[in-house]
């Protein structure tokens, strides 16, 4: 499967939160993240950190951003 970079904008309305509560879930995995390719101050979400966070707060991704 390959994933499509977000914005943190972008995911929230994908995940049906406020960019407030992105950014928080940012900081709270933040190790995760730099491992990911995104640094907590990125304002895109590199594909990888898109499968990561949506896998881990059970976001389902529309298939034109999670294209198998």
């Amino acid at each position: 499967m390959t994933m499509k970079k977000l914005s943190k904008t972008e995911f929230a309305n994908i995940a049906g939160v406020s960019e407030k509560t992105v950014q928080r879930w940012c900081v709270q995995h933040r190790e995760n993240l730099k491992k990911l390719f995104t640094p907590p101050k990125a304002k895109k979400l590199h594909p990888l950190a898109v499968k990561y966070l949506s896998q881990h707060y059970c976001v389902d991704l529309p298939p034109r951003i999670s294209r198998q």
